[in-house]
C-alpha cells in the first residue's frame, strides 16, 4: 500500500464521520483518462473531501508558501499537490497543470479562486483559467458541487459531494469564441452550479488566474 493509498483510507473515513459525506453522482467519475475537476469553493476542506470520495488520485494547487517548508513540502507532494503562487499569473502551475493532464491525471480546480464561504456560488466571479487549461489539455471536464446548509461547511453538518455528467472536449469548447474562455468557463460553471439549484449566471473574469 503506497503512502496515498494509507491516507486516502483515512481521510476517507475521517469526512464521513466528521462531515457526513454522502456522495451522488459517483459513476460519472472517470476510472482512466484526462479529466478536470470544476467545482464550487466554500471550505479549505473541499479537497480533502473531493480526494476522500473519488477513486483516483487528485491533483490540485497549494499556495507556493506551504513548499517551502521541506516537510511539508513533501507530505504536499506525496498527496498530490503541487505549488501555485496566488495573486498573479503563475505559468508555472498553469502548464503543470496541462502537463498532469496530458499525462492521463485526475486534476481538480476550483474556478472561484479562493474560499467563498456562505455565499451563492451563483453570484461570484469565476476565472477562466480551468477553462484554458482544459482546453489545452483537450481533458474532459467533471463538474462537482459541495453542496451544505448555508454554503457553509461545518463538522458533523451533511455535506453532500455531487458529481454531473462528465463534459467531453468536443462539448465546452464549442463556446471559445471572441471572449477566449469566458464563455468557456461559464459554460462550465453553470453546470457546476445546476448540480446545486436550477440555474446559475455566474459573473465572469477573463484572466488566466485558477485556483
Amino acid at each position: 500500500m503506497t503512502f496515498y493509498d494509507a491516507m486516502h483510507r483515512l481521510f476517507a473515513g475521517m469526512m464521513r464521520t466528521l462531515y457526513r459525506v454522502r456522495v451522488t453522482g459517483a459513476e460519472n467519475e472517470p476510472m482512466e483518462g484526462p479529466c478536470l475537476i470544476c467545482a464550487n469553493h466554500t471550505s479549505m476542506s473541499d479537497v480533502i473531501i473531493l480526494s476522500a470520495v473519488t477513486h483516483r488520485r487528485v491533483r490540485y494547487m497549494a499556495k507556493a508558501e506551504l513548499f517551502r517548508i521541506p516537510l511539508i513540502s513533501k507530505f504536499l507532494s506525496s498527496l498530490g499537490a503541487y505549488p501555485v503562487r496566488r495573486g498573479q499569473n503563475d505559468v508555472g502551475s498553469i502548464k503543470r497543470s496541462i502537463e498532469l493532464l496530458s499525462e492521463g491525471e485526475l486534476v481538480c480546480i476550483f474556478p472561484q479562486g479562493t474560499r467563498k464561504p456562505k455565499v451563492d456560488p451563483r453570484t461570484t466571479k469565476v476565472y477562466s483559467g480551468a477553462a484554458m487549461i482544459a482546453s489545452r489539455a483537450h481533458a474532459s471536464v467533471l463538474p462537482a458541487y459541495i453542496k451544505t446548509k448555508g454554503n457553509r461547511t461545518r463538522l458533523f453538518r451533511r455535506t453532500e459531494v455531487i458529481f454531473g455528467r462528465q463534459i467531453p472536449y468536443d462539448e465546452y469548447s464549442a463556446y471559445y469564441g471572441d471572449g477566449k474562455y469566458a464563455d468557456v468557463i461559464k459554460y462550465i460553471f453553470d453546470k457546476v452550479c445546476e448540480l446545486g439549484s436550477e440555474s446559475s449566471t455566474p459573473e465572469i473574469k477573463d484572466t488566466s488566474e485558477a485556483g
